[in-house]
């Protein structure tokens, strides 16, 4: 097993191995984030089908038991895609405020954001971290809103 990463925020979540430590976070902007909008570490955690047939079972349905299948799988499918997007729009304002810290500061240095450095671009120009993660947030954006168009049709 390796040993966990120093910073768990809200960028690397997902693809970190707790092991049978709690899950958590360390990075003080996403704690920030994630109070700001009264979200828990736990929401955050994928919750397994046998969580989800418990909880019907537990809420005492009147329904046969394949009933209560169809309804768990249900559930978990809609939890899964619940607990992404929260992650997805938690790890956005986190990056906004990434940003906005980085165009605060009044010094002529080039500000480093999310570990990254000035990226060249074909033509020869460098972007700043800031152009990057402007064009990033305008592409998550485009792509958010035409996955939103795609469910409305459904």
């Amino acid at each position: 097993q390796l040993p966990l990463p120093q910073i768990v925020s809200l960028a690397n979540f997902s693809s970190t191995d707790f092991g049978n430590a709690p899950p958590f976070l360390n990075s003080p902007r996403s704690v920030e984030i994630c109070k700001k909008n009264g979200v828990e570490v736990d929401d955050l955690v994928p919750k397994s089908y046998g969580y989800y047939l418990e909880k019907v079972k537990a809420d005492r349905l009147e329904v046969v038991a394949t009933k209560r299948e169809d309804i768990a799988k249900l559930r978990f499918e809609r939890g899964e895609i619940s607990r992404r997007k929260l992650i997805r729009t938690l790890s956005g304002e986190r990056e906004r405020m990434i940003m906005v810290e980085g165009l605060g500061k009044k010094t002529k240095k080039k500000v480093k954001v999310a570990g990254m450095a000035d990226v060249e671009e074909k033509g020869g120009k460098t972007k700043s971290a800031e152009e990057v993660l402007m064009e990033r947030e305008a592409k998550y954006l485009e792509k958010v809103q035409r996955k939103t168009e795609k469910e409305l049709k459904q």
